[in-house]
């Protein structure tokens, strides 16, 4: 895997390096890393589904299952790390939802870490709109 962006090589290895298209390209950060891959370009893939009910649909339901694959597939060593900051919902998109789902997935990582939640650092000032 690339040690910048997280996509996997196409073979296995003990190696590890830039991708070519981070070398060819150095990133803005660091370190990227995704609990788990979709084709974007599928419609009918079943997390990607679940993503979106989660997100723009009410379903506060689906926290506990996404949040298993959070906890069991998450490459980085969150153990390692002082708090978990989830990203707050702007006070119109919280009364539509009725939960931060980004609170909602934090609670088990962080129960299964023990890395203590920290809630209330940030604040969402402006309503923007949906990430898609």
């Amino acid at each position: 895997m690339c040690v910048s962006c997280g996509v996997p090589f196409a073979a296995a290895g003990d190696v590890e390096h830039h991708c070519e298209a981070c070398l060819r390209h150095p990133r803005p950060f660091r370190q990227a890393r995704a609990c788990a891959l979709y084709e974007t370009g599928v419609d009918d893939h079943p997390l990607k589904t679940a993503l979106h009910r989660y997100k723009y649909r009410p379903e506060a339901s689906l926290a506990r299952p996404l949040a298993g694959i959070l906890t069991t597939r998450c490459p980085l060593p969150v153990h390692a790390y002082d708090r978990i900051v989830p990203v707050p919902l702007h006070t119109e998109r919280l009364r539509w939802r009725g939960f931060n789902q980004a609170l909602l997935l934090a609670r088990p990582l962080s129960k299964q870490t023990g890395t203590p939640i920290d809630a209330h650092s940030l604040r969402r000032l402006r309503a923007t709109r949906p990430q898609v």
